[in-house]
């Protein structure tokens, strides 16, 4: 996955918006179902499962993300972030 749009954008930000917003929809019909003084189990469960697959798959994007960034890194950057890692975790 390439890091930025042909127009400079950050690819991955404006994928997981668009994950976020789907994701918010799917909890707002599931909370809707939820309500209802007979709960449908299976229209619960299949939401629930709509759920977590966008969940899992914003979550791979971020993985993706994580990997092109860091692969895009110098030998010199790899060393200055991993010696400011150290200095802010173990203060």
């Amino acid at each position: 996955m390439k890091l930025l749009t042909r127009d400079g954008d950050l690819r991955i930000g404006r994928n997981v918006l668009d994950l976020k917003f789907e994701i918010v929809e799917e909890v707002s019909g599931l909370s809707q179902i939820l309500e209802d003084s007979r709960v449908d189990r299976e229209a619960v469960v299949m939401s629930a499962e709509r759920i977590m697959a966008l969940e899992t798959k914003m979550k791979l994007m971020h993985l993706e993300f994580l990997i092109e960034v860091k692969n895009g890194l110098s030998e010199e950057q790899i060393f200055k972030f991993k010696k400011l890692r150290r200095r802010l975790c173990c203060r």
